[in-house]
């Protein structure tokens, strides 16, 4: 599958999640794939595919990222899975 092709897998998977709704599944307030890093070495990521989530204050999650800060990828991943 090209690039194009997993981006368009990961929005259709993005708007079927947005589809849920249930009191323990944190919404989905929106997504794109416009995303872009700019890495401290200079160099750009682009077209990344990003979600927005609903605030929710006051949790195990809110709790790490209150202590540590911003998480990147591998650290991320572990609790999308």
């Amino acid at each position: 599958m090209d690039q194009e092709g997993s981006v368009k897998a990961i929005v259709q998977e993005i708007q079927i999640l947005m589809g849920l709704k249930h009191e323990n599944i944190n919404s989905l307030v929106g997504y794109g794939s416009d995303g872009l890093i700019l890495k401290p070495s200079g160099r750009e990521i682009t077209n990344l595919v990003y979600i927005v989530l609903e605030y929710i204050s006051d949790g195990i999650f809110y709790d790490l990222i209150e202590k540590l800060g911003p998480l990147g990828e591998d650290e991320s991943r572990m609790f999308m899975k």
